[in-house]
């Protein structure tokens, strides 16, 4: 437990630190966080013995070059056409190689895989494009900060009183240990959070209130999809990368899916 609280203290400190360091030094610390995504999904595709599979690596590479693009602000023309080239580099690549493909590393399964952790990585940019931004009063470091926090409230109170007050399962098939008390409880705290500091920060009632049930609804959504993901290769955890916590995925997982739905409801709503 001790080294779970340490290192999960190092965890946010590091975070907070370049946060506010800067759009290139948190750009760079999303493009890492990327990468080491993929290098856990990679070796746990690998490590199951419920599906083992190595995947397309140049499709993985999609999801770390996205949040680089990203961080360098590059323009819509040229992020398609880096992308577009990876994906054709890949299907060159494949289609060359299939014929020495076993029946345990099929083609389908390569590229299946591949997309999966590049799209799912690819993610992270939505950290950089929060960062980034500058959304009425509140600066990019201050929202990504306050997403992120949403997500942590949201974690915290779902633990804690999914622990202590749990009786009904949410959904035994992902997660044995979740409740419908806990989700119900990690959701009000996001709200109740997510409004309050939403207002600090210089945001109107109504965009708070949509940003806390964004990380209360989606963000579980998001932990129990990591969940699924476990659950399917037949693993406890994706790495053992943070001491006590698993690995970069097992940290991040809610925030990974919050971030972009945030992303897509400050854009309808043209900030």
């Amino acid at each position: 437990m001790l080294i779970r609280t340490v290192s999960g203290l190092i965890g946010i400190a590091v975070f907070l630190a370049l946060d506010f360091a800067g759009p290139i030094p948190f750009g760079v610390f999303a493009t890492i966080l990327s990468l080491l995504s993929c290098v856990e999904l990679w070796s746990a595709f690998q490590r199951s013995k419920e599906y083992s599979v190595q995947p397309s690596p140049f499709l993985t590479l999609l999801g770390p070059t996205a949040v680089l693009l990203a961080t360098l602000n590059c323009p819509s023309p040229t992020t398609f056409n880096i992308l577009a080239a990876i994906g054709l580099i890949t299907v060159i690549f494949e289609t060359v190689s299939a014929k020495r493909l076993t029946a345990h590393s099929i083609m389908i399964d390569r590229i299946g895989t591949g997309l999966l952790i590049g799209g799912y990585t690819a993610c992270y940019s939505a950290f950089v494009v929060l960062r980034n931004g500058d959304i009425l009063s509140a600066k990019g470091a201050w929202i990504m900060l306050y997403v992120a926090a949403t997500v942590w409230v949201t974690d915290t109170f779902a633990y804690s009183f999914g622990r202590s007050l749990g009786m009904r399962p949410l959904a035994t098939h992902l997660s044995p240990k979740k409740t419908v008390e806990g989700a119900l409880a990690g959701l009000i705290g996001a709200v109740i959070f997510g409004v309050f500091a939403g207002k600090w920060i210089g945001l109107s009632w109504g965009l708070s209130t949509m940003i806390g049930l964004i990380a209360g609804v989606v963000g579980q959504i998001g932990d129990l999809f990591e969940s699924a993901l476990k659950r399917n290769m037949g693993l406890k955890d994706i790495s053992n990368l943070i001491p006590g916590h698993g690995g970069i995925l097992d940290r991040f997982d809610s925030l990974l899916i919050t971030a972009p739905v945030t992303v897509i409801l400050l854009r309808l709503l043209h900030y």
